[in-house]
């Protein structure tokens, strides 16, 4: 909000009104005025009313306020249904002994996804990478495998660039159900082609490469293969952030944005920047 977004909720199409979710200079040179002190003083201000709040409450540090759901004040509500609201589940402690820690007493929890898929995507390809070799390589994916790419597109970018192997490219064909982000940040040269479907924002900020998403071939549902259809293999908000896409529009409707070519198959294809 403080850099002027309008919430206009285009920002996977790469033609932001406001020129803030956009690599369109045309967009961005007359209509961007934003800078980054917009950004510091909004969350000065920010700073100031939550200190004032605390000072209001009689507290020196947002720590003091953690677990104090006694605190809250009930509002009766407006209507009929707002009274009907039981939010005891939402202030309650949960039942936390007073005397226990209520905040984070390590440096840093364990993280949930491990990453195992896409660790041994980077295993299995690590030669390929140094050598800018290219190759394929097939791997099954569940819903658990979140951003799968990133890792690869990042080790990718830090050799070579992120278009460094677009002309040695790297595919990675992939059987399965993809977690949310799938090709986030894709660099220019891993093509990743995945036979089933995948979850939202796929392709996220890809700045290259290919992301092919094509229905297994032993669905049931209605697909785009069948022209009376309109269902798509990915789910919302793809390639959100995308420097530069195409798409395939036969099932990419929600893919990326549309292009001329009559393909079949479901695709969100970047290209460097020119």
């Amino acid at each position: 909000m403080a850099l002027g977004c309008k919430y206009l909720r285009i920002c996977h199409l790469n033609n932001c009104a406001t020129g803030v979710a956009t690599q369109n200079e045309i967009l961005r040179a007359p209509v961007h005025r934003a800078q980054p002190e917009m950004v510091r003083s909004t969350s000065r201000f920010v700073a100031e009313d939550v200190r004032d709040w605390l000072a209001r409450l009689g507290f020196e540090r947002l720590e003091d306020l953690v677990g104090r759901t006694d605190l809250l004040e009930r509002v009766a509500g407006d209507t009929p249904r707002q009274r009907a609201l039981d939010l005891s589940c939402i202030v309650s402690d949960g039942g936390v002994d007073p005397a226990e820690p209520h905040l984070c007493q390590v440096e840093r929890n364990v993280p949930f996804d491990e990453g195992e898929l896409a660790t041994r995507i980077a295993a299995e390809t690590t030669a390929a990478v140094q050598a800018k070799t290219g190759g394929e390589f097939a791997f099954e994916v569940r819903n658990h495998d979140r951003s799968i790419g990133a890792r690869l597109s990042g080790v990718i970018a830090e050799t070579h660039g992120d278009q460094g192997m677009a002309r040695a490219p790297l595919t990675l064909r992939l059987t399965g159900t993809a977690g949310q982000s799938f090709g986030a940040w894709n660099a220019g040269g891993l093509q990743l082609e995945l036979d089933g479907d995948a979850n939202d924002y796929v392709g996220k900020g890809m700045t290259g490469g290919r992301i092919v998403v094509d229905p297994h071939a032993d669905s049931s549902l209605p697909t785009p293969r069948d022209r009376r259809s309109s269902a798509t293999p990915a789910s919302t908000a793809p390639p959100a952030g995308a420097s530069t896409r195409r798409a395939r529009p036969a099932s990419a409707s929600r893919c990326a944005t549309p292009a001329p070519w009559p393909w079949s198959r479901a695709a969100a294809t970047t290209a460097a920047s020119t």
